[in-house]
């Protein structure tokens, strides 16, 4: 099921979902541990990066628990999500939302595809600021299953306590990715450890900074129906995505309506290959 976007299409070689194998940069350093999910469709993908040494999740919600030092630690997570241009070999990824503050560079790659291999080759100018190199495996390809979605609008809070004014929702066969925005742009050029380090024992400057969830987890059924399983928001891990609710997809203008007892949201379908019926279904359990 093909739709007009606003988002240009992609490649089917480049659609599914890629694990990140290795990291390897310029100075000889490589990244073997960090938990790296590629969600990409035909017109949105989301990617999301959680370090294998975060800090643990205390007991609780929120940010409360951590120390300052925890919290300058989570700020090393890497997610972002957006629309890609792949032309000539080379893979452009726009962020329209980004846990990271922007750097003013793109990113920018080389990549290849060999299978279920995808190969990417950065350099200085893209926004690592340095060579390096990176290998993904494919786990699927969302033959099954493949929805991408933007928010329209939102009421209340149905995500996580939160109130959203952009997202994006990705589902490749039985595996979901969700990217919401923080309330306002980061400031550019500064890292995100240390914007948190400026803020002191601000906590609440600190959890404007930090207030940015993506999120990966399984679709799954009853009991443990859109589990997240990695998240921004570390104590997120183990929830479900929304709170169950009704769910009503109209095919005329491609909006699916999903209200929830904590709030209600309104999503744009940009990419499909499920039946309206299905995909009401899917958001109802």
């Amino acid at each position: 099921m093909d739709r007009p976007s606003e988002f240009p299409p992609v490649p089917d070689q480049a659609i599914g979902l890629w694990r990140r194998e290795v990291k390897e940069m310029e100075d000889g350093s490589a990244d073997r541990t960090t938990r790296v999910f590629y969600g990409q469709t035909r017109n949105l993908y989301i990617d999301i990066r959680i370090p294998i040494d975060r800090p643990a999740t205390p007991p609780g919600r929120g940010f409360e628990g951590y120390s300052l030092e925890e919290l300058a630690q989570i700020a090393k997570q890497q997610a972002f999500a957006g629309h890609a241009v792949i032309e000539g070999g080379r893979c452009t990824w726009h962020r329209t939302i980004d846990y990271q503050p922007r750097t003013g560079r793109p990113d920018s790659s080389l990549i290849e595809v060999e299978g279920d291999t995808l190969h990417e080759r950065g350099d200085a100018n893209s926004v690592t600021g340095m060579n390096f190199y990176e290998s993904y495996h494919r786990e699927c390809r969302g033959d099954e299953r493949r929805l991408a979605f933007r928010l329209a609008e939102s009421d209340g809070t149905p995500f996580g306590d939160r109130t959203a004014h952009d997202a994006f929702l990705v589902v490749l066969d039985d595996r979901f990715w969700f990217a919401r925005a923080r309330a306002s742009d980061l400031a550019m050029g500064k890292s995100l450890p240390d914007l948190v380090r400026e803020a002191g024992d601000d906590r609440a400057a600190i959890e404007a900074c930090l207030d940015c969830e993506i999120s990966f987890g399984c679709l799954g059924e009853g009991d443990g129906a859109w589990r997240i399983e990695f998240s921004t928001l570390p104590w997120r891990e183990g929830e479900r995505l929304f709170p169950r609710g009704q769910a009503d997809f109209e095919a005329e203008s491609d909006l699916l309506r999903l209200d929830t007892p904590a709030g209600s949201a309104t999503w744009r379908l940009f990419d499909a290959n499920l039946p309206g019926d299905t995909i009401r279904a899917l958001f109802s359990i």
